[in-house]
């Protein structure tokens, strides 16, 4: 079977020619998300992800070449990835840079981190579990809004305005709490 009347098959959502994609190209797009993440693992759960997403396509019209169709997905679906693990460590860093500035300027600090880390967590208490969701994916995960409102099943809307709420309820904590936060964007 050729890509061509494999396409025109997975329009007519027939499984078998989804089975012989898969069967066709999982190796090589292994290989090449292996290449571009430079880790196997990740590149295995990678592939997979975009096959499962692939299960879910209704239009397959737009797809001409289906093997460039495929490599594309797959290098887009990687770019993506890299850039979110380097926002996140991005976020990271400032928030380290805050920490061991507050630290080192402060000799009472582990006391006052202490404190400040009980302050931070009654106050995110008062916050709703989807809305202290929203800031552990955003802010400790490192998810776009896009990401995050898909991973929750909301709109991205809902997610700036979990946010924005969350911050407010932050402000009345202090500058301290500010800084890390605006760093950790």
């Amino acid at each position: 079977m050729d890509d061509t009347l494999i396409v025109q098959e997975l329009h007519s959502h027939n499984r078998e020619a989804y089975t012989m994609m898969y069967q066709r190209y999982y190796k090589v797009l292994l290989a090449h998300a292996d290449y571009l993440l430079k880790d196997h693992a990740e590149a295995e759960e990678a592939v997979q992800e975009i096959f499962f997403k692939l299960l879910l396509v209704k239009d397959w019209n737009h797809v001409q070449h289906l093997r460039s169709y495929l490599y594309k997905v797959v290098r887009n679906y990687c770019i993506a990835k890299i850039t979110q693990a380097k926002r996140l460590e991005a976020k990271k860093d400032g928030l380290r840079v805050v920490l061991q500035h507050d630290t080192w300027e402060d000799p009472d600090a582990s006391r006052e981190k202490h404190a400040t880390d009980q302050k931070l967590q009654q106050l995110l208490s008062h916050l709703s579990p989807q809305r202290l969701r929203a800031f552990y994916l955003v802010y400790q995960e490192g998810y776009s809004y896009q990401e995050a409102a898909t991973f929750l099943g909301i709109s991205k809307n809902s997610i700036k305005t979990h946010i924005k709420l969350g911050l407010k309820v932050l402000r009345g904590f202090g500058p301290i709490i500010l800084i890390i936060f605006l760093c950790l964007r």
